[in-house]
């Protein structure tokens, strides 16, 4: 694995590769209980195009569709929930990252 990394690095530097795929999301916008949410998760670096999944479940009434947009109309009780998304690239390249969706 370590001799993977390096060779990838060293093709990074060289331009010969693209950098690994990550989600360039940092923040998700607040939601409030019972109204319509929607937010769009953006990826960067890998091989377009993303598709997007949860690592568990999200708040009830809130799903994650495969393009990277979160929709629906939050049925949780107001709070801080957090969610584990999954970005994978074109080559089947994937990163995770925690995000936090308030609910107001």
């Amino acid at each position: 694995m370590a001799m993977a990394t390096l060779i990838h690095k060293a093709l990074e530097t060289a331009g010969v590769a693209a950098p690994d795929v990550r989600v360039r999301t940092a923040r998700l916008p607040v939601a409030i209980r019972g109204s319509d949410y929607s937010a769009r998760l953006v990826g960067a670096a890998g091989f377009a195009p993303y598709r997007w999944s949860l690592l568990e479940r999200a708040p009830a009434g809130i799903h994650l569709e495969p393009n990277g947009m979160v929709r629906g109309r939050p049925l949780v009780a107001a709070g801080a929930y957090t969610v584990n998304v999954r970005v994978t690239d074109s080559t089947g390249t994937s990163t995770t990252r925690r995000l936090t969706l308030h609910v107001k």
